[in-house]
């Protein structure tokens, strides 16, 4: 088993807590091929549309195989005393606000949230085990795997403008688009599927 961390923002993280996300979607990087064959084991062979050549183009996926754990990495600052020591990692962890959570004490206002990015290991609060990894076309996610990606409406579906599309790959597709460009859904790219639960664990 391996660890990895992986970054979410905020609807994400609060989908996460929520019960509502168990699977994440990222694009395969710098590959031009059509997809060959899916070894299941989370590496996929592709091959080239043009040659048909098959060499060094197994693609090993970023998020790791089944079993393996990613923590997640989110907007967070220290708070209280613990904001201003100088051994934080020493002194242990809990004492953290995370802004997915959308509140936080006023004596913490003044002090600035740090990006995700940041996050080290020991700040991190989620903690998630891939129970399966798939590759598929982005357009050809399901309803069932559109709700998987934390699809909202069940708790604020009135407040939702779906371009006349009122299902949950309908919200997934405007997601998508805002996270990544209008463009980017049309270009329907291989995407590397995650499935994961939430899990505790003693760091």
């Amino acid at each position: 088993m391996r660890e990895r961390a992986i970054l979410l923002g905020k609807d994400s993280v609060r989908a996460v807590l929520d019960g509502r996300k168990t699977q994440t979607r990222r694009v395969i990087k710098n590959i031009e091929q059509w997809m060959l064959e899916d070894q299941g084991d989370g590496t996929v062979m592709f091959q080239d549309r043009e040659t048909g050549d098959q060499h060094n183009a197994l693609v090993a996926c970023p998020f790791g195989r089944v079993g393996d754990h990613l923590w997640v990495r989110e907007t967070w600052k220290p708070t209280g005393l613990f904001a201003s020591s100088r051994n934080m990692e020493t002194e242990g962890c809990g004492h953290f606000a995370y802004a997915a959570d959308g509140e936080q004490r006023e004596r913490d206002r003044h002090i600035k949230w740090r990006p995700s990015i940041h996050m080290p290991r020991w700040a991190s609060r989620i903690t998630l085990e891939i129970t399966s990894i798939k590759v598929e076309r982005l357009q050809d996610i399901s309803e069932n795997d559109a709700s998987a990606e934390g699809c909202p409406f069940h708790i604020e579906r009135r407040k939702l403008h779906i371009d006349r599309d009122d299902t949950a790959r309908g919200w997934y597709r405007q997601w998508w688009k805002g996270k990544y460009g209008v463009k980017s859904w049309d270009k329907n790219p291989f995407v590397w599927v995650a499935e994961f639960k939430r899990i505790d664990v003693v760091i």
